[in-house]
């Protein structure tokens, strides 16, 4: 099934700062499908979604609309997880799982690592500044997202294994001052 998903259409893993329901709805008009978690603030999100004392531990409750699903999972008492799918339009639970993970759930979980990557990254090498304006603010956020990029692509640009072990070993910078070209 994923195999005529992945032909037709283009899969997405998103993160709840991005995910929303009008955003899958376009992107699923220019066939782009989205699974990702929402944050609880969001309106779109009905009540019985969100955390409650009452819902039981590894629980989960599904909602239906279109070509859209929303689930929310309670991995522990009094949390709850929501999430988003325009691939996924059923209830099927995974029963080799052993807390009974639907399968929208264990999907996001298998397609998360890239996301969590990006966000490491960007947490550890970032150029941002204190500023008011708008404009370098998003300009210090498209900069670390694509030195991120640039850095998995390449490895070893300006690092030796001297900088490496010395970065390791918590210096925190590079040891020497070796660089190198693309």
């Amino acid at each position: 099934m994923l195999l005529v998903y992945d032909i037709i259409y283009r899969i997405i893993t998103m993160e709840n700062f991005f995910t929303s329901i009008p955003l899958a709805e376009k992107l699923l008009e220019k066939n782009l499908i989205i699974v990702g978690t929402l944050r609880q603030n969001k309106p779109d999100i009905p009540p019985v979604m969100k955390p409650s004392k009452l819902r039981e531990k590894h629980s989960s409750e599904s909602g239906f609309s279109g070509n859209m699903t929303m689930v929310s999972y309670v991995p522990k008492k009094g949390k709850a997880i929501v999430l988003l799918s325009t691939m996924h339009d059923d209830r099927a639970v995974d029963d080799n799982s052993v807390n009974k993970e639907l399968e929208v759930t264990q999907y996001y979980n298998k397609t998360k690592s890239g996301v969590d990557t990006m966000d490491q990254m960007v947490r550890t090498y970032t150029c941002k500044r204190r500023t008011q304006r708008r404009p370098v603010v998003l300009w210090h956020n498209v900069l670390d997202v694509a030195y991120s990029v640039f850095t998995a692509q390449h490895p070893d640009y300006m690092w030796c294994d001297q900088c490496t072990a010395a970065f390791q070993q918590g210096a925190g910078q590079r040891a020497c001052h070796a660089t190198y070209t693309i």
